[in-house]
């Protein structure tokens, strides 16, 4: 997973066409990561009732699904990188899911059959979602 502090400052309003120039910046904490875990980093109130099932329906269809969650910040205290990100991802709110497409190439397949008929061993290493990798391996001919 990822985090970063983002501080905004003199915020353009496109509603209005306005700027917030002399008001005070705001810090937000925002994390990007796997669906399982910003999931236990989010505070459960803030997580949709059919998260599991949209994961479960997403993954099952291949794609890739990447969690994001944000928490408002009111200072930055002064910790070292391990606790700092300790401190920030915790409490989190749920702020939505990225889902990806990343389709097969049109010679993956065919390339692994002539692998597999040279006794050549293909294996796929990934850190995607177990549903997704199945689905992906299935496309490829894998398995």
């Amino acid at each position: 997973r990822m985090s970063v502090i983002a501080e905004q400052i003199n915020a353009y309003h496109p509603n209005n066409g306005s700027s917030s120039i002399g008001a005070p910046s705001r810090l937000m904490g925002y994390v990007k990561g796997s669906p399982e875990m910003i999931q236990t980093l989010c505070k459960p109130s803030t997580l949709p009732d059919n998260y599991k099932q949209m994961l479960t329906e997403y993954s099952h269809q291949g794609y890739r699904v990447i969690a994001i969650a944000y928490k408002p910040l009111t200072s930055i205290p002064q910790l070292e990188k391990p606790e700092l990100r300790s401190w920030l991802e915790c409490d989190l709110h749920f702020l939505g899911l990225l889902v990806l497409e990343n389709k097969i190439k049109i010679e993956t397949a065919p390339t692994l059959a002539i692998l597999s008929k040279a006794s050549v061993r293909s294996v796929m290493v990934t850190g995607d979602n177990p549903f997704t990798a199945i689905t992906v391996a299935k496309e490829c001919g894998l398995v």
